[in-house]
């Protein structure tokens, strides 16, 4: 980590000095011959300060967004409005990332996605409802074995 960061100031100083991408490259190969930066992370960071990036350093999670409990509600709301949504019209009604949404409703609201033909997805109202037909169904099967 702190050499790719070491690197990254270095092609900042070579931006500075108005040397090419494939130059820069070559230096940095040079100076650091065992942990060098991937070609396309080099030239990556060479036209991201060419263009103006001053900051060298990572920012936490830069332009994530996050799972937090608003997102987590929204997502909710959402899904109990019409559960049969997929995951990508989740994420266009919610503005949030597809991988996001993925991840509240899979993990966070502990449901399945959908299939093409079978919704796996329910409301709560469903949800209480199924709960209690596999309740009668496991306690027919327990009072009587052939069932």
């Amino acid at each position: 980590m702190q050499h790719s960061l070491e690197q990254r100031y270095a092609i900042k100083f070579c931006v500075k000095l108005a040397k090419s991408p494939t130059k820069t490259f070559d230096i940095i190969k040079q100076a650091y011959p065992d942990v060098t930066l991937a070609r396309s992370n080099a030239f990556w960071w060479h036209q991201a300060l060419l263009e103006g990036q001053e900051e060298v350093a990572n920012e936490d999670n830069a332009g994530i967004p996050s799972t937090n409990t608003d997102n987590v509600a929204c997502v909710y709301t959402v899904l109990n409005s019409y559960h049969r949504l997929s995951i990508r019209l989740i994420a266009q009604m919610s503005n949030l990332p597809k991988s996001i949404v993925c991840d509240i409703v899979l993990v966070h609201l502990m449901c399945k996605a959908c299939t093409k033909m079978v919704p796996k997805m329910l409301s709560d109202d469903l949800k209480l409802l199924q709960g209690k037909v596999w309740q009668e169904n496991f306690s027919i099967c327990e009072r009587d074995p052939q069932f």
